[in-house]
């Protein structure tokens, strides 16, 4: 009752952005008035300082830069890998058939992790 209401001040949560950003090495000044900013001058650009740029050495930026990375260290796209054809895996899922996979299943797999030979191993 009658306390005067405080101004609205920072968030926490910005100061928390505050010290990370700081721990990251970067410096951040925070500003207190507004009569202490300067506004930055509007630049207007003139026609004659437009440099063009055609597309085919943009193209030709773009090959040399693919160049510089060997063919072996370049994520080939994924194949089909998998034995099973898609309608075997619907059936599988979808229809409860009986279907040939191959693998072991999560009860398998969790019985052979926690073996003693498993333990002795590790």
């Amino acid at each position: 009752k009658d306390e005067p209401i405080r101004r609205p001040s920072i968030p926490e949560s910005f100061n928390v952005l505050v010290k990370e950003l700081q721990a990251l090495g970067l410096k951040v000044d925070l500003l207190k008035f507004k009569d202490d900013v300067v506004a930055e001058e509007r630049v207007t650009v003139e026609e004659e300082e437009v440099e063009e740029v055609e597309l085919a050495s943009r193209v030709k930026a773009e090959e040399e830069a693919e160049e510089i990375v060997p063919p072996e260290d370049k994520i080939a796209e994924m194949g089909e890998i998998g034995a099973e054809s898609a309608e075997e895996v619907q059936g599988g899922i979808e229809g409860g058939k009986r279907v040939g996979a191959s693998g072991a299943t999560a009860k398998e797999e969790m019985a052979e992790s926690v073996s003693e030979d498993a333990m002795e191993a590790a």
